[in-house]
């Protein structure tokens, strides 16, 4: 289905081998593709949503018992977008992407057993949230900015409950961010990367054993990342936390519970927290036994704490 100017569109299915299409170009557009739902039916359904234009809102929602294969992808250039997808189970999989001014996106997987998810979003005042509930061995990356290097007063929220996730955040030249990172369960991986942007906040709480974190502020290029903030905690025994900090007056708060948990050495190239700049400030605090942690700042005035018990 192709629509030109004050379109709407609304595709909807109900069983076996679904397909749906729907790509509009012009003003005021709305697509809604709704497969299987309340009667939970579906099988093998994938769905396409293309808008390009001016108050664009797009609905993906999915669902699936048996056959599970859900794929779903939403694509909006332009201003005042809106675009959300419901999967709720099945071999999910996603992306989002965004291009213009004031998007808003949701993504959620609920009982995905190998989902994967893509929310990208380039522009200004843009807000990312992408949960995966349930799951075992998924994917969730959330990337804001890159293109034009324009990232400006977004909120990006991960939430991830199962074991061997993964999650990856990416912000490229943003200011006044705020992300939420949250995993439960055993085996989970978290990235969380921040380059040439300031007052920036990111929070980071993982539940459960052998998990691996790293960080990377980046000042490269001649550009200073500063006022940022991590707030780092991790419950459980087996956990493993690096990262690297450029710029200045930047805070990172780091929190491990449980033990054999280690900041620094394995599996990540650079050992520890490296700090460079002036007037950082870093406190680790590890709890419980046979804990390990490796700090090195460079710079001046800055403070370094570590706190093992």
């Amino acid at each position: 289905m192709v629509f030109a100017q004050s379109n709407n569109a609304t595709v909807d299915q109900n069983g076996n081998g679904n397909d749906a299409e729907v790509e509009q170009t012009g003003t005021l557009n709305n697509a809604d593709i709704n497969q299987g739902f309340e009667g939970q039916g579906q099988n093998g359904a994938d769905a396409t949503i293309s808008q390009s234009g001016v108050n664009n809102d797009a609905i993906i929602n999915q669902r699936a018992w048996n056959n599970r294969g859900n794929e779903h992808s939403i694509e909006q250039i332009g201003t005042t977008n809106s675009a959300k997808v419901d999967a709720y189970n099945g071999d999910n999989v996603g992306t989002i992407l965004q291009n213009g001014d004031d998007n808003d996106a949701l993504m959620q997987h609920g009982a995905a057993k190998e989902g994967d998810g893509n929310i990208e979003q380039n522009g200004d005042e843009n807000s990312a949230l992408l949960r995966q509930y349930s799951g075992f061995g998924n994917s969730a990356s959330i990337i804001q900015g890159v293109s034009n290097y324009s990232s400006n007063v977004n909120i990006a929220n991960l939430k991830q409950i199962g074991n061997n996730n993964d999650a990856k955040f990416h912000l490229t030249w943003g200011d006044v961010n705020e992300v939420i990172i949250f995993q439960e369960g055993d085996n989970n991986y978290s990235e969380y990367t921040v380059k040439y942007g300031d007052g920036n906040n990111v929070t980071v709480n993982v539940l459960g054993d052998n998990n691996r974190s790293r960080f990377n502020v980046n000042a490269a290029w001649g550009s200073t990342s500063s006022d940022n903030s991590l707030d780092i905690q991790k419950t459980g025994d087996g956990n493993y936390l690096s990262g690297k900090l450029e710029g200045d007056m930047n805070e990172v708060n780091v929190i491990q519970n449980g033990n054999n948990n280690r900041i620094g050495t394995s599996w990540y190239t650079t050992d520890g927290i490296n700090i460079a700049g002036n007037s950082n400030l870093v406190n680790v605090s590890q709890f419980s036994d046979s804990n390990s942690a490796f700090v090195n700042v460079s710079g001046d005035t800055n403070t370094a704490t570590i706190s093992q018990n």
